[in-house]
């Protein structure tokens, strides 16, 4: 489900861009604490926030994708309403109404004496 953005567009995540940061020993510090810790860190100015460096994950920052997750409880239990609707369709035909189709039509198209 899409959340509008204020002008009633949607928003669209644009790519990151690249920095070199082996000659910045200070940003390149604070990179590889944000790496380690595996936690964003917000960058303020003031009471302003300026950035946000989250981890990059993965080898060489691929994102690595985690394995989902299993649900606890089952999809349907014997209480859902989805069980309800087995069967309500029955025709009580062998083999159902598709199977006979055409004979089926025709007796519920022919005109009753």
């Amino acid at each position: 489900m899409y959340r509008l953005a204020p002008e009633g567009r949607h928003r669209v995540a644009k790519a990151a861009r690249e920095l070199d940061i082996t000659d910045l020993p200070e940003l390149r510090r604070l990179a590889e604490e944000v790496a380690v810790s595996d936690a964003p860190c917000r960058l303020v100015s003031g009471d302003r926030v300026l950035a946000v460096i989250s981890p990059a994950g993965g080898r060489n920052g691929a994102s690595e994708s985690k394995p989902r997750r299993r649900r606890s409880e089952p999809y349907l239990t014997k209480d859902d309403p989805l069980f309800g609707l087995i069967g309500i369709g029955a025709s009580g035909i062998p083999g159902g109404v598709s199977s006979n189709k055409h004979e089926a039509l025709a007796s519920a198209y022919r005109p009753k004496p």
